[in-house]
């Protein structure tokens, strides 16, 4: 098998990989993304031949329209090929254009694998909605062991687990499902404590709790700074919040 082929064949052209001018099925998930959603771009190889190189993959961008650049690697017959799945990242509201090309293993161009098109509708502006993505591990690192992990949504909501030490010394888990936003860098809501089954055992969700135990504000003073205020069973303070770097 020529190489020119086994590219076209591996990122999953049928129909005219003979003739090297096939495009690969590509996709964008979400196909409508909303503002401040995370965009991916997959392609699923339906044959052996050759696979990309995770690390050898880049994005680009001119405008609304979007490169990327596959590097791919030949493989010996009969190995599973991993489909394409790339991060495109978080877009402004606006039509975008993406080319998928390839380069050989050396580099060089190697031609298209296909294209793909986007819209991401229009922000809501009668809602206060955040300024950042403030998904990620937050901590005080001059307070080692506990830690919080925030998951934020396009839809502006945030889950927000917290993690530390009840006054027993025990581990013991805090949790802010859902809250609003007062303005784009103050998230507020109820916090609540969950018990349950052991893990290990058979699930009986008999034993599930979810009780409310207080309420608490995200107050972030830049895009990886903040302060989490709280008052839960009675208890009221506050703590420093940075990203933790990894």
């Amino acid at each position: 098998m020529s190489w020119p082929k086994a590219l076209c064949i591996a990122l999953g052209a049928i129909s005219a990989c003979a003739t090297l001018q096939a495009q690969a099925q590509v996709s964008v998930l979400p196909s409508a993304p909303r503002y401040q959603e995370t965009v991916h771009l997959t392609a699923s190889p339906d044959a052996v031949g050759a696979v990309y190189i995770p690390s050898g993959t880049t994005v680009s961008m001119t405008g609304t329209t979007i490169t990327v650049s596959v590097q791919l690697q030949s493989v010996t017959m009969g190995e599973v090929i991993p489909p394409l799945d790339v991060v495109l990242g978080e877009f402004p509201s606006g039509s975008y254009d993406v080319n998928i090309v390839k380069r050989s293993e050396t580099g060089i161009p190697a031609g298209s694998i296909g294209t793909a098109h986007f819209e991401v509708a229009s922000r809501d502006l009668q809602s206060t909605g955040p300024m950042y993505d403030y998904s990620d591990l937050w901590w005080n690192p001059a307070e080692s062991g506990w830690g919080m992990s925030l998951t934020q949504h396009a839809s502006t909501n945030v889950f927000a687990a917290w993690f530390v030490y009840g006054s027993d010394g025990k581990p013991v888990w805090y949790i802010v499902p859902t809250g609003t936003w007062s303005n784009s860098m103050s998230y507020s809501g109820t916090v609540y404590k969950t018990t349950g089954p052991y893990y290990g055992g058979v699930f009986d969700p008999s034993l599930v709790t979810v009780t409310p135990v207080g309420s608490a504000t995200l107050s972030f003073t830049a895009y990886d700074r903040g302060v989490f205020s709280y008052t839960i069973d009675g208890v009221t303070g506050s703590k420093t919040i940075e990203r933790q770097p990894f």
